[in-house]
């Protein structure tokens, strides 16, 4: 059976680097929160104040604006449940004054490990959110959350799949995971999920290292959609000049790109 084209448009991107390091657990917890902007001019002061007030926050990984037109993403991970509880009380005035009329919130999700999740069970409840577990991967992230704020540069990539047949798709999640393990642009890599949904939750330090991970995994990919798993959307997120590097394959698999507008990140990559 012959390769899905996104898959093969993947596997022309570029050569993985590789390189052997100690992985760390894949236990950090993200926030994923979709918008629409609906009145650009009131909702940029509020974005910045977001950033600015999370700024200060100890359990903080990484924190910031993607967007593309009037979508709007915040990519943002903390250390644990209790981080993310706190960063909800900090913020939530701002949410308040974000929701009431320069924004509006499309979808909720939480990720990260099962023992986490039960912690932000409530809260997720209260907010209509979806909790995606952690099933494997890894962190070249030895600091999370180091002293100083950098200026945001992670570059990540967001696939949903559906699942159809888990059985044939749980070797390949652990065959993605194992060779993505020495790639040396990787920050982290691994798999959540809740139900036949699935997602790949990987982060990589330049748009160079996205193509690498892609024509590393691109065999693998054409296993995963010619049967076992069904990809439903896919976007890029980065700097500018990072997201410009990628943009003809990003145009092949009839990806969405976004682009960072602001943020920082405390992370230290091994």
């Amino acid at each position: 059976r012959s390769a899905p084209p996104g898959a093969r448009a993947m596997r022309g991107a570029a050569s993985a680097s590789q390189v052997t390091r100690a992985a760390q657990p894949f236990k950090f917890c993200s926030i994923h929160p979709y918008f629409t902007i609906l009145d650009e001019a009131a909702a940029a002061p509020i974005m910045a104040e977001f950033v600015e007030q999370t700024r200060a926050e100890k359990g903080c990984i990484w924190y910031g604006w993607d967007r593309s037109g009037d979508k709007l993403f915040c990519n943002e991970a903390y250390v644990d449940a209790d981080a993310v509880l706190a960063h909800l009380e900090n913020v939530g005035g701002l949410i308040d004054k974000i929701l009431a009329g320069p924004a509006k919130l499309e979808s909720i999700e939480f990720h990260g490990p099962g023992a986490e999740l039960e912690k932000l069970k409530p809260t997720a409840d209260s907010l209509g959110a979806t909790c995606y577990a952690v099933d494997s991967g890894f962190s070249s992230m030895p600091v999370e959350n180091g002293p100083s704020a950098n200026p945001g540069t992670l570059c990540t990539i967001h696939p949903y799949f559906t699942i159809v047949d888990e059985e044939a798709a749980k070797p390949l999640m652990a065959e993605f995971v194992e060779k993505t393990r020495s790639e040396v642009d990787c920050v982290y890599y691994g798999w959540t999920k809740v139900g036949d949904k699935l997602f790949c939750r990987e982060g990589y330090g330049s748009g160079d290292g996205i193509l690498a991970h892609l024509d590393n995994v691109g065999p693998l990919l054409d296993k995963m959609l010619a049967g076992p798993a069904k990809l439903e959307s896919l976007a890029f997120h980065g700097p500018a000049a990072e997201m410009e590097k990628i943009k003809e394959t990003a145009s092949g698999l009839g990806a969405a790109i976004l682009i960072k507008d602001s943020g920082f990140e405390r992370f230290e990559k091994a």
